[in-house]
Parts: structure tokens; sequence; C-alpha cells
């Protein structure tokens, strides 16, 4: 992706003010990567849904977002980010395996691609993404996030 793609932030995580997401704000520097916040969960699920998102002009773009994990030996042995049309999960959605962006204990970037993304119940429709979970199984480790994006050339 070139220092000139186009980018829609979703939530820039500097508050968790008008989200149903179970999560809570870290303020704390050591686990931000831009900006005031980042949100912070421990367990094995954030998941949240939000008012429809038009992320069309992205189609052959990119999910672009940073996680942070506590400790990679916790992270649990299954897992996945999704994003869907639904407004739940497992209905209209997009999704890629958890171990394709949590690599190493510490900050991860993550770029994930949305023209080769699984998909689960039907495809997401782009122009009205309301729904977003990432999910590990078995896992005891922190995570923050922080700068969830869409981005394309």
């Amino acid at each position: 992706v070139s220092e000139n793609a186009t980018r829609k932030t979703l939530f820039n995580c500097d508050s968790t003010w008008g989200y149903s997401f179970n999560v809570s704000l870290n303020i704390n520097k050591q686990y931000l990567v831009e900006g005031r916040g980042s949100w912070k969960w421990k367990s094995t699920t954030l998941e949240g849904t939000f008012k429809n998102i038009d992320i069309s002009a992205f189609k052959n773009g990119y999910l672009h977002f940073f996680i942070y994990c506590s400790d990679i030996s916790k992270l649990g042995d299954q897992g996945q980010v999704e994003i869907t049309s639904s407004g739940t999960c497992d209905k209209n959605e997009y999704n890629w395996n958890i171990s394709q962006c949590v690599t190493k204990t510490g900050w991860n970037e993550v770029w994930l691609d949305l023209f080769s993304a699984g998909v689960t119940g039907g495809e997401a429709d782009l122009s009205a993404i309301n729904y977003l979970r990432i999910y590990t199984l078995n896992s005891s480790a922190t995570f923050y996030i922080d700068c969830i994006e869409v981005v394309t050339d």
C-alpha cells in the first residue's frame, strides 16, 4: 500500500462512547499506537455492533489495524477476525484466521485483504458493515487494539 493510499477510519479507539463493544478504554501510552487511547479486553472475544458504515469503495483494499497481545503463548489455538453486514456473527460475514493477525507478543500491524477473505453465511454487504468480532479460543492473553481502518490504493 502506497503512502498516497485512500484511508477510512472505522474506529480510532480513542473513546468507547457510543459503541456497544465489550472493551475498556486504555490511555496508557505504552498500549496505544496513535491518538489518545486504545481498546483493551481480557477475554476471548471483542465484539460489537455499530451504525452501518459504507466501505464499498474499499472492496479491493484491506482492513488495517494494530493489535497488541500480552503473551503469544497464551493466544489459543483458533480464532478469527470478522466483519459483517448482518449485525451478528456467522451471517453475511468476511473472516480471517487470527493467526494471520497476531504473530508475536507485543504490537502487530495487521493488513487483511477484503478481496480474498473467507465468507460465512453469504457475502457481506460492504455498503452496510455493522459488526466486528475478534475472538480466540482458550486465550488468557490481554489484548489492545488501535486505529481500525480500511485502506486502498
